[in-house]
């Protein structure tokens, strides 16, 4: 079928997002990391105790940011392993998704109500009666190929059909050519000289010139 993969501007949104929590985490994390070690190292000689608290929170603060951005990638990489799935079939129940992405019915469903909540999904919903994911689009493109298809051959055939009533038209309107090889005398109405001519065709008079049929 033709896959079509959906990503919207909340999608791109929130990657980016994610991306910049999780650099920036990581980069100040690991410095602020090394300084709270070296301030631990040296603590009571030439750092004092403030120090080391502050620079430890600040580590703590940056390393969750990076945990953040990290899970968040991982919840657009999974929009994208969903809707792989949902391209392939209209709607998928929970359970169904946890069996084949090999994760918890808690965490699929964590992840789609998450998903729901951040505005990730344009044309696929969630039906809580049937605890189901349902693609609207699914198949739109192939019916209307297919509707656009049996249209064109409609056409072809209705112009060839049309093309061929004009053809036996024509042939019809044609007037058949009579021959006989019978001979017949005919007298000419102007010498009256006997002629021999074919049957049901016209010819000269062989002594006046006059045409006699």
């Amino acid at each position: 079928m033709l896959h079509r993969k959906q990503k919207n501007s909340a999608v791109s949104r929130y990657y980016i997002i994610s991306s910049i929590q999780s650099v920036t985490g990581g980069f100040f994390g690991f410095i602020f990391g090394l300084t709270t070690i070296n301030s631990i190292l040296n603590l009571g000689r030439t750092v004092k105790s403030e120090a080391v608290i502050v620079s430890f929170v600040l580590f703590v603060i940056f390393l969750l940011l990076f945990i953040r951005g990290i899970n968040r990638q991982q919840l657009v990489n999974q929009y994208f392993r969903y809707m792989e799935l949902l391209n392939q079939r209209k709607s998928y129940s929970i359970d169904e998704l946890a069996a084949i992405l090999s994760e918890s019915h808690n965490m699929i469903k964590y992840n789609v109500e998450k998903m729901i909540k951040e505005n990730f999904f344009e044309y696929v919903y969630m039906d809580d009666n049937t605890n189901r994911l349902i693609n609207t689009i699914f198949g739109e493109e192939e019916q209307t190929y297919s509707k656009m298809k049996w249209e064109t051959v409609e056409a072809a055939t209705s112009e060839s059909d049309a093309e061929e009533a004009e053809t036996f038209d024509v042939v019809e309107e044609e007037e058949p050519v009579v021959k006989s090889d019978r001979m017949i005398q005919i007298v000419c109405m102007n010498c009256g000289a006997p002629n021999k001519v074919y049957s049901n065709s016209t010819a000269e008079c062989m002594y006046c010139g006059s045409i006699i049929n």
